[in-house]
């Protein structure tokens, strides 16, 4: 992944997906790696299932909502410590992916 520190993406995964052919077997290794990534982490037994930044407890659609409703990644970290920009920029990446799978 390839973002910078002042919001913006710099030819990164998430550039790349929504660029990409859709279906292709490049888009889908992309979408595989990110939906198994480090950083996101599904469990049955937290947060009855959601999607959520793994070590915090923080969920994607929370992050996701919060970006959508005009918050900057700056007033995220504020509002949840825990997090960092890097975790910020993999919850909007694993949406992209998630939506790219869903769509097959």
């Amino acid at each position: 992944m390839s973002h910078n520190t002042t919001g913006g993406t710099a030819i990164g995964i998430t550039t790349y997906v929504s660029m990409a052919e859709p279906y292709t077997s490049t888009t889908t290794a992309l979408s595989s790696a990110i939906l198994e990534s480090d950083r996101i982490a599904v469990d049955a037994n937290v947060l009855n299932g959601e999607p959520y930044i793994q070590g915090t407890r923080v969920p994607i659609a929370a992050i996701l909502d919060s970006l959508a409703e005009g918050a900057t990644p700056k007033e995220l970290i504020e509002d949840f410590p825990r997090l960092t920009l890097d975790d910020i920029w993999a919850a909007v990446d694993y949406a992209a992916a998630k939506a790219l799978w869903s769509g097959k």
